[in-house]
């Protein structure tokens, strides 16, 4: 809506009362006295300027910007006729219009010489324009531009009092370009301030969001339709970093995709706009995505018509985990405002992300442990079973037999000493086989040897017993300084050793493997090497992996009750790497 402004009286009240140029003048002067939009506002300017100073065929209107006057509006010429002018070093102190006809360069009444010729002259005015008038503009003492006038046919085109004319409209074009920037300002800080305020909503929106949501697609999906509805853009995105592969994938996507589907790879880490967001953790703006040779998805994005793009880190705990990108079919300008409302949110999405990624990592934890849990209880009756079944079928049966020898050896004594001399040899015999078998059961229970020799003795009975059972040839490296631990963590690394040859013997297809026990900085690495067949941690399947997950589970569970930690290193085809960290305490120290 424009609004009226008084009119500037100072120079229209100069002017006869009786000038016929006088009402027309002040017609002018009030239409173009309005506060509105800069641009009508020019525009109107010239063809006024034209309809009201005599002799003026055609207008131009240059506005300083920088160290330039720039053409704003002009009525009259064709296209391109004024390329940007000097601002001139010393702009006229005053108001005073600079008129030229044939010969002579006047500022007022002045005369001047032919040869000081304004910079607008100098440049409007070739020597074939016998007439042209220039006015400066002037608003509270600053100089904003000119309002320049041309006749190509009439050299006395312009006459004494055009230039009072001149000035009295370029006062008024002061005060009204003036107020329209004014006005131009406020409207910008007004949506500045609605931009900001949707931006708050869009952060306090998203911040919801994260806090009343563990599901990562849920909440990647509530803010891209936050953001995309902000920003006014037709396709969004967020990219995560598979830290183990380097991969970014598509957790997330809204609008019609220029490539890829969620879930799937879509860029290495540096690679593309994308990737080299990540790699940096600064977001880039792309203006134009077709003339840029980051972009790598030129093709789909020409056919769906996307034009610019930006790329917002999402980081959290200094890290950067994955990226925001927005993509639009015009060209869109984000302003300082719009990219710290964006790096916010990308900063409370980052920090979601980990917050989820740490909790699903603790379910999965916790299913593993209640699985592994549920596992030794099974393997513990299952134990139960088989010490229960191997003492009935075996001991047991056994110490009837020897029983009944007893007796038999107590009848024959009498008769016949001999007899029940060779009989009580023969128990004597079967005896032992028992001792042997009782010992057997209590060494599967807890080798004898951990506790009488300690660790080393008894990793290298596994060894033995990994070579005798199974093709491949297992070998026990043991550092120069190692020594004797506290019972708990030698049972905990016997077990790991023990669970990790098992794994092996079943599952790695391994022509070697390597057991390294080393004591240093604390700690004492255990480590179980194979050159077998490999496999993906990441990943869990049903088979035979799914048993080494169980395994492996156990195996962490055990580390972590003596303060120790456990990696596992494997790919497909590149064996397996066991590395069990223990801290180191002394044997007897509580």
């Amino acid at each position: 809506m424009e609004r009226r402004l008084p009119l500037a009286k100072t120079k229209v009240s100069s002017l006869e009362s009786s000038d016929s140029h006088l009402p027309a003048l002040l017609d002018a002067l009030r239409d173009i006295n309005t506060e509105g939009e800069l641009a009508p506002l020019l525009q109107r300017i010239v063809e006024r300027a034209v309809a009201v100073i005599p002799g003026a065929e055609r207008a131009t209107l240059l506005l300083r910007e920088g160290e330039e006057l720039v053409c704003r509006a002009a009525v009259g010429w064709g296209s391109g006729h004024c390329p940007p002018v000097p601002v001139p070093k010393d702009p006229p102190a005053e108001a005073r219009p600079c008129w030229r006809q044939p010969g002579t360069i006047r500022m007022g009444e002045s005369p001047e010489p032919p040869g000081e010729v304004c910079a607008v002259c100098a440049l409007m005015n070739p020597d074939t324009i016998p007439a042209a008038l220039t006015a400066p503009l002037f608003a509270k003492g600053e100089y904003l531009g000119c309002l320049h006038l041309e006749n190509s046919h009439d050299q006395h085109a312009f006459d004494s009092v055009s230039p009072e004319l001149v000035l009295a409209f370029a006062e008024q074009v002061s005060l009204s370009i003036r107020h329209a920037w004014l006005y131009q300002e406020r409207q910008h800080a007004h949506q500045r301030e609605q931009k900001r305020r949707q931006a708050l909503a869009a952060l306090y929106t998203v911040a919801s969001m994260v806090n009343r949501s563990l599901n990562l697609t849920e909440v990647l999906t509530a803010t891209l339709d936050t953001v995309m509805q902000l920003f006014r853009v037709e396709f969004g995105e967020v990219l995560l970093l598979d830290g183990a592969s380097g991969d970014l994938y598509a957790a997330a996507q809204r609008g019609v995709a220029p490539v890829g589907a969620p879930g799937q790879p879509s860029m290495r880490l540096g690679e593309g706009i994308p990737g080299q967001v990540v790699a940096s953790g600064k977001p880039i703006q792309v203006p134009d995505v077709l003339a840029d040779p980051r972009f790598v998805r030129s093709a789909e994005a020409r056919a769906l018509g996307y034009r610019s793009m930006l790329a917002i880190p999402l980081r959290a705990q200094e890290r950067t985990v994955g990226t925001l990108d927005l993509l639009s079919r015009s060209p869109q300008a984000y302003s300082p405002d719009d990219l710290q409302a964006l790096l916010s949110i990308g900063e409370q999405i980052g920090t979601a992300i980990e917050h989820i990624q740490h909790y699903q990592e603790l379910r999965a934890q916790k299913a593993e442990l209640a699985q592994y849990a549920s596992r030794i209880t099974q393997a513990q009756e299952d134990e139960r079973q088989r010490v229960a079944r191997d003492l009935h079928d075996d001991t047991v049966q056994r110490l009837i037999v020897l029983s009944r020898g007893l007796d038999e050896c107590q009848e024959q004594l009498p008769r016949s000493p001999r007899s029940a001399v060779n009989t009580l040899e023969r128990l004597r015999r079967e005896l032992g086989e028992i001792i042997v078998s009782v010992r057997r059961f209590s060494r599967d229970l807890r080798p004898a040897v951990l506790d009488d020799l300690g660790l080393v003795p008894a990793l290298d009975l596994l060894v033995n017993e990994y070579n005798t059972g199974n093709k491949g040839q297992a070998t026990l490296l043991v550092g120069s300084n190692t020594r004797r631990l506290a019972p708990e963590a030698e049972l905990a690394l016997f077990r790991i050793a023990q669970e990790a040859l098992t794994n092996v013997g079943k599952h790695a297809q391994a022509s070697e493997v390597k057991v390294t026990l080393e004591l240093g900085d604390g700690e004492v690495h255990l480590m179980v090497a194979d050159n077998g067949q490999g496999f993906d941690p990441a990943h869990r399947r049903p088979g035979p992996v799914a048993g080494t997950q169980v395994g492996l589970a156990g195996m962490r569970e055990r580390a972590s009750l003596i303060g120790g930690t456990l990696e596992v290193l494997s790919r497909p085809g590149e064996g397996t790497k066991i590395v069990a960290h223990v801290p180191v305490r002394e044997p007897g120290v509580a």
